[in-house]
């Protein structure tokens, strides 16, 4: 069992320093110097986490640019749909919960 978890918390580290390895910039398959880019900012709660852990901050946030994204709603759901997709992929199972996002062209 020792082994498992060590292979377990080695891959944690390998998808860390993937994530960590590729800037968000050079993520999006749209990047075109002719469209309009924008930079997303959701505003969300950890409720499970923050209920077990008084001092951790009331709210979190997440930003990321979207220079592909052809239209204001386009870089809305291009960036919520990346939000669900690490919620539904890290290691832990608490619910996030989105609160506000904000747009402005980057």
């Amino acid at each position: 069992m020792n082994g498992e978890v060590e292979r377990f918390k080695a891959g944690l580290r390998e998808r860390r320093q993937g994530e960590q390895a590729i800037p968000a910039r050079e993520s999006s398959p749209d990047l075109s110097p002719d469209l309009p880019g924008y930079r997303v900012r959701i505003i969300y709660t950890e409720p499970e986490f923050q209920e077990r852990n008084p001092h951790c901050p009331p709210e979190f946030s997440f930003s990321r640019d979207y220079p592909g994204a052809g239209s204001l709603d386009e870089a809305v759901k291009q960036a919520v749909g990346y939000f669900d997709f690490c919620a539904e992929h890290s290691s832990v199972r608490w619910r996030r919960v989105i609160k506000s996002v904000t747009v402005e062209p980057s």
